[in-house]
Order: structure tokens, then sequence, then C-alpha cells
């Protein structure tokens, strides 16, 4: 197996992974139950790429937009986001909470991590 054969498979493996979850108690459903964000461990280069431009650029606003889109998903693993709703979630969502939400992927990405050994 070539080296960038068994890279892809660690890649679709973590991609595998069991959805992690957080709850935004801000965001009550119609039940009046906090929204249920599940998210994934990790993103394609790409992804990754467009967050970091973002940051570069001093326009935390968008990285933090681009990172709810691309990582938010509902209990089945769809996206909850599209890139076509960009001026909403970034006119019409609480900075704070967005901020928090992204916080909370990060810490627990990095607790996953440490569980591992890396």
């Amino acid at each position: 197996m070539t080296v960038l054969a068994r890279a892809k498979t660690h890649f679709k493996e973590r991609l595998a992974e069991e959805l992690q979850s957080l709850d935004v108690p801000e965001w009550e459903d119609e039940n009046g139950e906090p929204t249920k964000i599940y998210f994934r461990s990790s993103m394609n280069l790409k992804q990754k790429s467009i967050i970091l431009k973002h940051y570069q650029k001093d326009e935390l606003d968008k990285a933090i937009a681009f990172q709810l889109i691309f990582r938010c998903r509902d209990k089945d693993g769809k996206l909850i986001f599209n890139s076509n709703q960009l001026d909403q979630i970034l006119d019409d969502i609480d900075p704070d909470i967005a901020s928090r939400i992204i916080s909370e992927m990060e810490k627990d990405e990095s607790e996953i991590e440490e569980i591992k050994g890396n």
C-alpha cells in the first residue's frame, strides 16, 4: 500500500468516526429543547484553506461563519448550513453564540487527539 493510499484510508476513517455533539440552548426548538449540533472531528484541506484564508485577512467573522457552514450537522450527518447562507449567518446569528460553538468544537477536537495519544 502506498503512502497516499494509507493517508486516504486514515482520513476516511476519521470522517467515519462517530459524530460529536453539543447543545445550543439559545436556539430552542418548538418544544423548548436546546438545538443539538453534531459535527465531525475533521475537515478536508480545501475547507481548512478557506477558513485560514479568512483568518489571514483578519476576516474573523467569515472564518467563523465558514466553520459553521463546514462543520455543523444534524443527527444524520447532513450539513445544516450552506454557503448560500453566508450573509445570513454573518448578519443574523449572534456572534457570541457562533464563537462559542466553534470553541466547543475545537475543544472536543483537542480532547479526542489527547485520548488517541497524538
